[in-house]
């Protein structure tokens, strides 16, 4: 991983942990984010507009009201934050399958359909759809305006669907590739998961 960011991050502002070179990975791993909290002990919050956000939105552990209930509420708020310029980032590409027509119809253009159908066309179609119709609901009924590979970034606001699975774990962790600032994740049985995101570049650092 290391070796593929190659001099893209700040190494004063990241750590790397081998868990297999490790004696005591929770030991080793509390003192990485003692140092890299005092590293930071400076830095301070400067106002930004809602549009310099990109917000992932997330499911999983669902029961048969988040399809009715959170997924749509988060729906609504994503409507609102792209009404503001900001970018809406969306993955599970797998738990789309049933219900893709319902998301790529927001699509902005063909060009944007044919990049975010392709995979799901060679998939195939399962039988969770019920589950893929809840699903979709979190992408609001805004335009869908790219499908992004992992870690690439969208280019202004609007919704995104990012390449990734429906592992939660894993998703989250293309969803904070692709910039995510925050991640709502929605949950009907409970999922006990935390993720990384990224902070925005236009926070005030100290030198």
């Amino acid at each position: 991983m290391r070796a593929m960011l190659g001099s893209d991050y700040d190494p004063e502002r990241v750590r790397f942990l081998n868990l297999q070179d490790c004696k005591n990975e929770i030991e080793e791993g509390l003192a990485m984010i003692a140092e890299l909290q005092a590293r930071m002990a400076q830095d301070t919050r400067v106002p930004l507009p809602l549009s310099a956000l990109r917000i992932a939105v997330k499911c999983g552990g669902s029961d048969s009201y988040s399809g009715i209930t959170a997924n749509p509420l988060v729906g609504r708020a994503a409507d609102r934050f792209v009404g503001t310029g900001a970018a809406i980032l969306m993955s599970e590409i797998p738990e789309v399958f049933g219900a893709e027509q319902l998301l790529l119809s927001h699509s902005v253009n063909r060009s944007v359909f044919d990049r975010a159908a392709g995979g799901n066309i060679a998939g195939g179609i399962t039988t969770l759809e019920e589950k893929s119709l809840g699903c979709v609901q979190k992408a609001g009924r805004v335009p869908l305006c790219d499908a992004l590979d992992w870690g690439e970034v969208p280019d202004g606001g609007g919704l995104y669907l990012v390449n990734g699975p429906g592992n939660d774990m894993v998703a989250k962790t293309a969803l904070a590739a692709s910039g995510a600032h925050m991640i709502l994740f929605t949950t009907g049985r409970g999922t006990p998961l935390c993720a990384p995101v990224r902070a925005t570049s236009q926070f005030s650092r100290t030198a």
